[in-house]
């Protein structure tokens, strides 16, 4: 196992675990021009991950790092500059602070470091090149409604979460400082009582959140499962146009609009299935990409016979 980047091991590691899944147009990356990285942020949502970038002038390749192995990649991601409304850079002491807001809404903050390191002796060279290349984009649209709609969605409900979380330890308090005699059962008690409040909390979101799509899945999990058996596209189009009920959360309506996407394609309406894709709106990275590799695949192949 290695401890340290070096760029040449950087390089080959993403020739030989991340090239052989990439399309075929993400391959003219020549990684002569890498930069190491961490992802601060997704969505608004903290995290911390490390990352490897190169940018040319139609996008930034994304190749994910292991937390612990320097030498073991485990994804990728491809910000597209025609998906993105705006870039954002702001120059620290030690590293890049860039923001990706992208039309979808998705939203990516990552920390490019400036300084060249022992192992790393074009670090900053090449991170200026990719500062370069972003700026002359002119991508500056940093207001998206899909985007500030989420944020509210997560402070709604880790407001809901922390306010319920105060109650039930207040509560547990009081009932421990009446009943409990011993310091340490008191303490277990406390502890006890926000593992509880966790898992409840986490029962009540999803069993409501099923609930209120629990019509439209059945629908459309009969529609999905006659699907596999028969494999007609025209009889997957017709169910899906004539369902009875609507989805209720992003994600059910996300599915919704791929198995549409799909079934024009199969069915030989390809501007149909690429106007349909166009209007998902989505902040999830998974979602996100299988979206823009079904807009290539639309856009790039027509339908085969033998395939469909």
């Amino acid at each position: 196992m290695k401890f340290v980047y070096r760029e040449d091991d950087v390089r080959e590691t993403i020739i030989t675990q991340i090239f052989p899944e990439v399309p075929e147009k993400l391959k003219r990356f020549s990684l002569q021009q890498i930069a190491i990285a961490k992802i601060i942020k997704v969505n608004g949502e903290k995290m911390l991950s490390s990352c490897v970038l190169e940018a040319d002038n139609r996008g930034v390749l994304v190749v994910h790092m292991h937390h612990f192995k320097v030498d073991k990649a485990i994804g990728y991601d491809y910000f597209a500059f025609s998906e993105l409304q705006g870039i954002r850079i702001k120059e620290g002491m030690l590293f890049y602070k860039m923001t990706f807001q992208f039309k979808d809404g998705r939203n990516y903050v990552i920390h490019m470091q400036k300084r060249n390191m022992k192992h790393l002796p074009n670090q900053r060279k090449n991170a200026e090149y990719i500062v370069t290349t972003l700026h002359e984009q002119h991508l500056h649209d940093m207001e998206n409604p899909t985007f500030k709609k989420m944020k509210r969605q997560n402070r709604m409900m880790d407001f809901t979460y922390t306010s319920t979380l105060i109650l039930t330890v207040v509560m547990t308090l009081f009932m421990g400082i009446t009943y409990m005699p011993s310091k340490v059962l008191f303490f277990f008690m406390i502890f006890g009582a926000a593992i509880l409040h966790f898992i409840i909390f986490s029962m009540v979101t999803t069993f409501f959140s099923n609930r209120k799509n629990r019509p439209f899945l059945e629908e459309y999990s009969r529609i999905m499962e006659q699907y596999q058996q028969t494999e007609d596209a025209e009889q997957l189009l017709n169910a899906l146009q004539t369902m009875q009920h609507e989805p209720k959360s992003e994600h059910t309506e996300n599915m919704f609009k791929l198995s549409m996407s799909t079934a024009l394609y199969k069915t030989r309406q390809v501007n149909e299935a690429l106007e349909v894709l166009d209007t998902i709106e989505t902040t999830n990275p998974q979602i996100a990409k299988v979206v823009a590799e079904d807009r290539f695949i639309f856009e790039a192949h027509e339908p085969d016979d033998e395939e469909f």
